[in-house]
C-alpha cells in the first residue's frame, strides 16, 4: 500500500477495540480502512484496549489514540442510573472533544455497541462533523439487566437519529431502535476477504464448522454426527472452545476438533483445503440465538467465495432465512434435523443440485457479496458526506 499521502483526508474511528484480524467482527473495519486511498485512519479506543502487536502491524497512515475510562474525581458509572450515565457521557464528551480538536477529522465512524458511539454522535452533531454509524449486532442484548437494556435502546435511538448515515447488516436491526425507519441508512453486508485459491478436487467427506460453540451448537452436533457417520462423513470443528466438546469427542469417533487459526486467511485456507461442505449454524429458534432475528452471519459471506457447498440452519423468521429463500438457496436444514441432514448430504453429491448451487453462489460472489462492490458503496457514502460538508 502506498503510504505517501498527498493532502490526505482524515477518518476517525471510535470503538472499544482495535480493528484486527479474525474470522469476523473487527476484521470488517480493518478491510474497509486498508482499502481507502489517500486517507489518514485515526483510531480512538480505551487505554485498556491497546495492543502493541496489533498496532505495530498497521501501515504508516494508521494512528492510534487512547482515552481513560475513569479519572480520580469522576463519579462511578452505573448503567441503571440515568443521572450517572448522563454525567459520564458529559465527561467523555469533554475528553473526546480535545482529541477531535487535535485530529480535525473529516468524517467520524463508530459502532452502536457501547456508549462511546453515543458520545461521538452527540459531539459530531454539535461541531458539524459527518458521523457514520455501523450496526452489526444487538447492543441491548449484551446485558441481562433490564434497566441497562432499556438504557441502550433509548440511547441507541438517539444515536441513530443524530447520525448522518447508518450502515446496518439488516433492516430488522434498525427497526429495533426506530419503528418508523426515519433514518438515512442502507443495508451493507460485512465486507468479506474475497478469498480465492485453487481447491483440491478430491477431499475426504468432511463437514466443517468454524466459530464459537454454544449449547445449541453442541445439541446440533450430537444430532447430526450419527447421520454423518452413516454417510462416511467426519465433522471438523474449528474453535477456541475445544473443552466444550470433550464429552461429544468421547461419544462420537467421527468428530475432529481443531484449534482456531490466528488469522482469517489461514482459517479460510484450511477450510478450502479440508472441507467438502461447510456448516453455518445460526440456531433453530430465537431462543437458541437471539441475534438471529436482527443480524446476519458474516461467516456465510466469507465462505461463499470458497466455492464449497454451505449447509445452513437458521430460524424461519430470521433475515438470513428470508435471504436464503429469496435466493433459492438449496442447502437449508429444515424440519426434522436428522432426516433433513441425510437429504442435504445427498444434495451435495447430486450433480444437478451442485450445478444449481454453483450458479447461485457465483451470482452472489460477483454482485451482492463482491468485496469491491461493498467497498465502493462504503466509499461513495464517505464522498457524499464530504461534499455535503463543504457545501
Amino acid at each position: 500500500m502506498n503510504t505517501q499521502l498527498d493532502n490526505p483526508k482524515k477518518l476517525l474511528f471510535v470503538h472499544d477495540r482495535l480493528p484486527a484480524e479474525g474470522i469476523s467482527g473487527m476484521i470488517v473495519f480493518l478491510r474497509h480502512f486498508l482499502r481507502l486511498q489517500n486517507w489518514e485512519i485515526h483510531i480512538l479506543i480505551p487505554e485498556n484496549a491497546s495492543n502493541i502487536e496489533v498496532i505495530n502491524g498497521y501501515p504508516k497512515n494508521f494512528f492510534v489514540h487512547t482515552f481513560k475510562l475513569r479519572r480520580r474525581l469522576w463519579p462511578p458509572f452505573r448503567e441503571h442510573n440515568s443521572f450517572l450515565v448522563n454525567v459520564r457521557l458529559f465527561l467523555l464528551e469533554k475528553a473526546f472533544r480535545k482529541i477531535v480538536n487535535r485530529i480535525k477529522p473529516d468524517v467520524t465512524i463508530s459502532v452502536l455497541y457501547h456508549y462511546y458511539s453515543v458520545v461521538m454522535a452527540n459531539l459530531c452533531n454539535r461541531i458539524k462533523i459527518p458521523f457514520v454509524l455501523f450496526l452489526h449486532d444487538r447492543w441491548d442484548d449484551k446485558t441481562k439487566k433490564l434497566k441497562a437494556q432499556q438504557s441502550r435502546l433509548y440511547y441507541g435511538e438517539k444515536t441513530i437519529k443524530k447520525s448522518d448515515y447508518i450502515f446496518s447488516v439488516t433492516d430488522n436491526l434498525v427497526k429495533l431502535y426506530l419503528q418508523d425507519l426515519n433514518a438515512n441508512y442502507e443495508v451493507l453486508p460485512p465486507i468479506p476477504e474475497g478469498y480465492t485459491t485453487p481447491i483440491p478436487l478430491k477431499k475426504k467427506d468432511t463437514l466443517l464448522y468454524a466459530g464459537s460453540v454454544d449449547q445449541h451448537h453442541v445439541r446440533l452436533f450430537d444430532q447430526i454426527l450419527p447421520v454423518l457417520k452413516a454417510n462416511n462423513y467426519t465433522l471438523v470443528v474449528l474453535t477456541n472452545e475445544l473443552e466444550k466438546l470433550d464429552d461429544l469427542k468421547n461419544k462420537h469417533q467421527n468428530l475432529d476438533l481443531k484449534k482456531s487459526l490466528p488469522t482469517n486467511r489461514e482459517a479460510l485456507a484450511f477450510i478450502a483445503s479440508n472441507a467438502s461442505a461447510i456448516l453455518v449454524n445460526y440456531g433453530i429458534s430465537e431462543a437458541e440465538n437471539p441475534d438471529s432475528l436482527y443480524s446476519f452471519p458474516s461467516k456465510f459471506i466469507e465462505y461463499i467465495h470458497l466455492e464449497i457447498p454451505i449447509i445452513t440452519l437458521t430460524p424461519e423468521n430470521s433475515p438470513f432465512y428470508k435471504f436464503l429463500k429469496e435466493n433459492k438457496w438449496p442447502l437449508i436444514l429444515e424440519g426434522p434435523i436428522v432426516e433433513n441432514m441425510s437429504i442435504q448430504l445427498g444434495l451435495i453429491k447430486d450433480k444437478l443440485a451442485l450445478d444449481n448451487f454453483e450458479n447461485i453462489q457465483k451470482e452472489l460472489v460477483d454482485n451482492q457479496y463482491n468485496p469491491f462492490q461493498i467497498q465502493k458503496r462504503f466509499e461513495l457514502v464517505l464522498e457524499q458526506l464530504l461534499e455535503q460538508k463543504t457545501n
